[in-house]
């Protein structure tokens, strides 16, 4: 079935940010004109839901498909499903699975928490460890050359551990409720030091080595020294004792983009900054990201990921095209954070590389890996072109916020677009949004309504004839 549709005037936005996106200006945005919906039975006799949208301004993008997609254990490598062997929640994931990366850490492990049921499986890190270099992009070592990378990913924190510390302990009393797991926050505690008081939460008492890991905002390594520690429910106590040891969550990565090393660009989200760099054959910086009055962007004003435990959307562009280069991450399509302008006019560009997954889970530094830190992470989409398509409930891309659902596409020229639904969290009893993204990461800022569960339903055309 077909449906016609108006289509509406684009406007290219770009989201506040210390620096603007770099466009190319004569770019004519994407006309949605009309559609179809159709459905087939896969090879183990699954639904599966094709739309084709028909229009002007998709441009062309050779490979329909994504170079990496992980949707729980639905994984594709370049448009080809990956083989993979059996595994049980809590293996590890470098050991089984599909082969798909060219190093995992130790404590990357395949969970059974999701967004949503469909996708049956995530990755789950604690304390510290990523995936690393996807091999259907040459691995860390050999990534080749695109004018921009983009990533996207799901991220969930167990807790919001950037609030923890861990100081050492003496002079424990009674039994803290400790929660359902070592890395999410049990009872209430009241911290009380000198005239001072704060509340908190107990995550883990390592009674080894005289450790307890809590979460108590606002109160540093000099107030909990000596602090009483009460439980809430319990009425357990402990004595805090930062001088025979304290560490806390002051850093964390959550990705790395390099190109094979250390050369070339490089993309590094740490904490709340993202660090965007152009450097030679020998690692050194030839070009760094600036504001717009020219002074040097260290690239802070990246908010906290543990600010909500729910499953964030992060996407990141790494762009190179042309004379000037650009990164940008953008957490849950409301807090875009663009570093860029950084000049390649008058230095060797590498025309053999770009960015490639060099990490991507927790990184952990200053102290991170010394405590309870956990989160999940999955939905993992990578290609060597920001072009994709996403689906929303919303009418608008602004109000999308992370309620948006990458796609498959399966066929893309400049007038005609095919992918593979993905419903994720969508209602598809609601109308639907489809948006579209060119090169540069622009959609349509104006959803193109579809209504799938409206077409599905329709009865077949019938044939009348006249004797």
């Amino acid at each position: 079935m077909q449906t016609k549709q108006d289509s509406h005037p684009m406007r290219l936005a770009f989201l506040l940010s210390t620096v603007l996106l770099p466009t190319l200006g004569l770019a004519s945005p994407a006309q949605i004109l009309e559609h179809s919906v159709d459905k087939k039975l896969g090879p183990e006799g699954e639904q599966i839901i094709t739309l084709t949208i028909s229009g002007a301004a998709f441009g062309n993008k050779p490979q329909p498909a994504p170079v990496l997609w992980v949707f729980g254990d639905d994984v594709r490598e370049n448009g080809k499903q990956a083989s993979a062997t059996p595994y049980n929640f809590g293996n590890q994931v470098g050991n089984v699975g599909p082969n798909i990366w060219e190093y995992v850490d130790p404590n990357v492990v395949y969970s059974d928490k999701t967004r949503y049921p469909a996708l049956e499986s995530s990755y789950f890190v604690a304390r510290n460890g990523t995936v690393r270099g996807p091999l259907a992009y040459g691995g860390t070592s050999n990534p080749p050359y695109s004018d921009a990378v983009y990533l996207s990913a799901r991220i969930k924190p167990v807790a919001a551990w950037h609030s923890f510390s861990s100081p050492g302990y003496t002079n424990l009393s009674g039994n803290f409720d400790t929660g359902p797991s070592r890395y999410e926050p049990g009872e209430s505690i009241t911290i009380s030091n000198a005239g001072k008081t704060a509340s908190g939460k107990i995550i883990n008492i390592n009674r080894d080595l005289g450790r307890v890991t809590i979460q108590a905002e606002g109160m540093y390594k000099s107030d909990l020294q000596g602090a009483n520690v009460v439980g809430k429910d319990t009425g357990a106590s402990m004595v805090l004792d930062t001088d025979t040891y304290y560490s806390s969550a002051v850093g964390s990565k959550y990705f790395r983009m390099w190109s094979g090393g250390l050369t070339g660009l490089y993309s590094v989200l740490t904490t709340n900054r993202l660090i965007v760099r152009y450097a030679d054959q020998y690692g050194e910086t030839v070009a760094e990201a600036a504001t717009e009055d020219g002074e040097v962007d260290v690239g802070y004003g990246i908010p906290d990921m543990t600010s909500k435990l729910d499953w964030r959307l992060m996407e990141v562009v790494a762009s190179q095209r042309g004379d000037t280069a650009y990164s940008y991450i953008d957490v849950d399509n409301q807090s875009r954070r663009v570093v860029g302008n950084l000049d390649l006019a008058n230095i060797n560009k590498f025309t053999d590389r770009s960015p490639t997954i060099s990490q991507l889970g927790l990184d952990a530094a200053g102290g991170t890996e010394m405590i309870d830190a956990a989160l999940y992470f999955g939905e993992i989409y990578f290609d060597n072109t920001p072009q994709r398509i996403m689906l929303s409930e919303n009418d608008t891309y602004d109000k999308s916020g992370s309620d948006l659902e990458l796609q498959y596409p399966i066929s893309w020229s400049d007038s005609e677009i095919t992918f593979e639904l993905r419903a994720g969290e969508l209602d598809l009893n609601k109308d639907i949004f489809v948006y579209v993204f060119d090169e540069e990461s622009s959609p349509n800022q104006r959803g193109y309504r579809v209504c799938i569960d409206c077409m599905l339903s329709a009865p077949a055309p019938v044939e009348l004839r006249v004797e």
